[in-house]
């Protein structure tokens, strides 16, 4: 009668813990060159994206100039506020953009996060292969686009609060990425409208209308 300790190698289940490490090998060398074009796309698109959060400086300052100089308290505090709001939506966004830079400063870190990321989403190689291909195109649209691929993804709720805890993996996934989106559709607008405004006030107080 065979004894059951003398079971072949084979046969001997692996213990949760190491079906575990082997998952956790296999998807690191998947994701291993993820992470570094992630980090290349982000450090070159900094320059452009702190760039872009300048556009609306010149209008907000315009603006707060002219509430500064303006006649009635009312024209005063109204253009006072405006000044104010699209002074923070462009903190705002320089503040993410940072949170961006900060998140790729340590490509280890950030390749074992993008590791547990793709462990807790069971992401496929097709999926990773998108995600590459897109951080490869970079430029300023990049985080649209990065948004939209997410769209066909269903992330479950009771994963947010660990994708919460991931502190660098985080920025690319929703719900950050999204946020990240409507930070710059503000920015945008925030620009045109403050531009516009801008005009049409010196244009106003040229003609003695303000």
């Amino acid at each position: 009668m065979t004894d059951p300790t003398e079971q072949p190698a084979e046969l001997v289940p692996e213990s949760g813990e190491a079906r575990e490490t082997v998952i956790s090998r296999g998807t690191r060398a998947s994701v291993g060159t993820l992470a570094p074009i992630v980090r290349r796309a982000v450090r070159i698109l900094r320059f452009p994206a702190y760039a872009v959060g300048l556009v609306p400086v010149l209008p907000v300052l315009g603006i707060f100039a002219l509430a500064v100089t303006g006649d009635g308290w009312w024209e005063r505090i109204v253009l006072v506020l405006l000044a104010a709001a699209g002074a923070a939506v462009m903190v705002l966004w320089w503040i993410r953009i940072h949170r961006y830079v900060t998140a790729v400063d340590d490509p280890d870190a950030l390749t074992g996060e993008f590791v547990q990321l793709v462990d807790l989403l069971e992401m496929r190689d097709e999926m990773l292969n998108r995600l590459k291909a897109l951080a490869e195109k970079g430029g300023i649209r990049f985080f649209r686009r990065l948004r939209s691929l997410w769209q066909v993804v269903t992330i479950p709720d009771y994963l947010t609060g660990r994708i919460e805890d991931l502190s660098r993996a985080r920025w690319f996934v929703p719900p950050m990425i999204g946020t990240t989106v409507l930070r710059a559709t503000a920015l945008f607008w925030t620009a045109i409208v403050s531009w516009g405004l801008v005009l049409i006030l010196l244009g106003l107080r040229l003609t003695g209308g303000f």
